[in-house]
């Protein structure tokens, strides 16, 4: 079975150092720490894009550290090239959705990732009927695909 490629935006990096005590928050902190336990040991493709980066860079200092720590487990870096930005144009129209939101989507979708992860409930909502990708919590990503990485 090939290996999954994953792109996931930005608060599944800083989903580990928001508000623990709230059940919601500590279950998707759990799951993006087993995702990112997943790149680390190769059973996933996970990739990182500009607009990933540059969101990382304007973080506040003290969580920008382990950002860097969690990014550095990606295989592949998407570029903001032109055609990814045309792309964001048009899912911002379609979708209702906002621009970076709309260029990790983009991203996503040139990089034909099997998987878009995020913690952004109203994001999912509003791509659940994009055919171009398909947007997952991290929390239903692990349900969903656990068992596929027992035996790999």
């Amino acid at each position: 079975m090939p290996k999954l490629k994953i792109y996931a935006d930005t608060n599944i990096y800083s989903r580990p150092f928001d508000n623990l005590n709230l059940l919601d928050i500590k279950l998707e902190s759990e799951a993006c720490l087993s995702i990112f336990k997943l790149s680390l040991l190769n059973k996933i493709i996970l990739y990182s894009s500009d607009i990933l980066k540059l969101e990382i860079v304007r973080a506040p200092a003290d969580k920008k550290i382990q950002l860097y720590k969690n990014i550095s487990l990606c295989h592949k870096n998407i570029a903001q090239t032109d055609q990814v930005k045309a792309r964001a144009k048009k899912l911002m129209a379609w979708y209702k959705i906002q621009a970076r939101d709309a260029l990790h989507a983009a991203s996503a979708i040139s990089a034909k990732v099997d998987i878009f992860l995020t913690c952004d409930y109203d994001l999912i909502k509003r791509l659940q009927d994009c055919k171009q990708i398909k947007t997952v919590n991290p929390v239903n990503f692990i349900l969903l695909y656990a068992y596929s990485f027992k035996n790999n």
